[in-house]
């Protein structure tokens, strides 16, 4: 087994680096009380915040968005680890998805946070 929560050592390490930091990003939003959701399993109501992976904008699927209340408020494009310090190269990738149009209910989503993450590092 290895440290991550259990995960046997074969399947943590058949994980891209992208899957590895969408681990420990989930973790971390889990840890500060989002709940963290796949697509297929959409519910913004499902909790005060809730993280929802893979969500559809006009310009492909933003890695999270963000819901507060059930209205989208955030997103955030996840980057493997070795991206290191440097991942505000990326800011321009999540000013995109913010000003995209959401494929979620009728109304106008305003977004109001764009963050940037790895496994180790989130900035905005």
């Amino acid at each position: 087994m290895s440290m991550q929560d259990n995960i046997p050592n074969s399947i943590w390490d058949a994980l891209t680096p992208e899957q590895r930091a969408r681990f420990y990003i989930d973790k971390r939003l889990e840890e500060s009380g989002w709940v963290v959701q796949s697509m297929n399993r959409f519910n913004p109501r499902a909790s005060i915040g809730v993280a929802v992976r893979e969500f559809a904008t006009s310009t492909g699927p933003m890695d999270y968005g963000l819901f507060i209340n059930g209205n989208l408020v955030g997103v955030v494009e996840a980057k493997k680890d070795e991206e290191g310090h440097d991942i505000t190269s990326v800011e321009p990738q999540s000013s995109r998805y913010a000003n995209s149009a959401f494929r979620y209910g009728s109304t106008v989503a305003h977004i109001r946070f764009a963050y940037e993450a790895t496994g180790v590092h989130t900035i905005y």
